[in-house]
Protein backbone atom coordinates (compact mmCIF):
# COMPACT_ATOMS: atom_id res chain seq x y z
CA UNK A 1 0.00 0.00 0.00
CA UNK A 2 2.76 2.44 -0.87
CA UNK A 3 4.03 4.43 2.12
CA UNK A 4 1.55 2.91 4.56
CA UNK A 5 3.47 0.80 7.06
CA UNK A 6 0.14 -0.50 8.39
CA UNK A 7 -3.50 -0.04 7.41
CA UNK A 8 -5.90 -0.84 10.25
CA UNK A 9 -9.53 0.14 9.76
CA UNK A 10 -9.23 0.45 5.99
CA UNK A 11 -11.82 2.46 4.11
CA UNK A 12 -11.86 2.54 0.30
CA UNK A 13 -13.27 5.38 -1.79
CA UNK A 14 -13.66 5.76 -5.55
CA UNK A 15 -13.41 9.35 -6.74
CA UNK A 16 -14.70 10.36 -10.18
CA UNK A 17 -13.30 13.65 -11.48
CA UNK A 18 -15.92 16.22 -12.54
CA UNK A 19 -13.58 19.05 -13.62
CA UNK A 20 -9.95 19.17 -14.70
CA UNK A 21 -7.24 20.69 -12.52
CA UNK A 22 -5.63 19.75 -9.23
CA UNK A 23 -7.48 17.54 -6.76
CA UNK A 24 -6.81 18.77 -3.22
CA UNK A 25 -8.44 17.50 -0.04
CA UNK A 26 -7.79 18.93 3.41
CA UNK A 27 -8.63 16.26 5.99
CA UNK A 28 -8.94 16.68 9.74
CA UNK A 29 -9.85 14.22 12.46
CA UNK A 30 -9.46 13.78 16.20
CA UNK A 31 -6.59 11.34 15.73
CA UNK A 32 -3.99 10.18 13.25
CA UNK A 33 -5.23 9.02 9.86
CA UNK A 34 -3.25 8.06 6.79
CA UNK A 35 -4.04 7.70 3.10
CA UNK A 36 -2.92 6.49 -0.29
CA UNK A 37 -4.33 7.48 -3.70
CA UNK A 38 -4.06 5.38 -6.88
CA UNK A 39 -4.96 6.24 -10.43
CA UNK A 40 -5.95 7.47 -12.83
CA UNK A 41 -8.28 4.81 -14.17
CA UNK A 42 -10.70 5.20 -17.07
CA UNK A 43 -13.68 3.82 -15.12
CA UNK A 44 -14.71 2.56 -11.70
CA UNK A 45 -14.72 -0.97 -13.11
CA UNK A 46 -11.06 -0.57 -14.20
CA UNK A 47 -10.19 0.77 -10.74
CA UNK A 48 -11.87 -2.20 -9.04
CA UNK A 49 -10.09 -4.62 -11.37
CA UNK A 50 -6.72 -3.07 -10.41
CA UNK A 51 -7.22 -3.55 -6.67
CA UNK A 52 -5.58 -7.00 -6.36
CA UNK A 53 -2.25 -5.61 -7.63
CA UNK A 54 -2.10 -1.84 -7.18
CA UNK A 55 0.95 0.06 -8.49
CA UNK A 56 2.74 2.72 -6.44
CA UNK A 57 0.27 5.39 -5.27
CA UNK A 58 0.25 8.85 -6.85
CA UNK A 59 0.02 10.38 -3.35
CA UNK A 60 0.52 8.78 0.05
CA UNK A 61 1.07 9.77 3.68
CA UNK A 62 1.90 7.82 6.83
CA UNK A 63 2.34 10.99 8.91
CA UNK A 64 1.26 10.84 12.58
CA UNK A 65 -0.68 14.12 12.36
CA UNK A 66 -4.48 14.38 12.48
CA UNK A 67 -4.48 16.93 9.63
CA UNK A 68 -3.47 15.87 6.11
CA UNK A 69 -3.46 17.45 2.65
CA UNK A 70 -4.11 15.08 -0.23
CA UNK A 71 -2.92 16.45 -3.58
CA UNK A 72 -3.05 14.96 -7.07
CA UNK A 73 -2.08 17.39 -9.82
CA UNK A 74 -3.46 17.57 -13.36
CA UNK A 75 -6.53 15.35 -12.99
CA UNK A 76 -8.82 15.12 -16.03
CA UNK A 77 -12.61 14.90 -16.38
CA UNK A 78 -14.02 11.36 -16.00
CA UNK A 79 -10.80 9.87 -14.55
CA UNK A 80 -11.31 7.69 -11.50
CA UNK A 81 -9.02 7.47 -8.48
CA UNK A 82 -8.96 5.03 -5.57
CA UNK A 83 -8.33 6.37 -2.08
Amino acid sequence: FGCLASHPGEQWLYISIASAGNMVFETTSNSDHDYAVWGPYSSKQDAIAACPSLPAPVDCSFDPRADETITVNNVQVAQVYIM
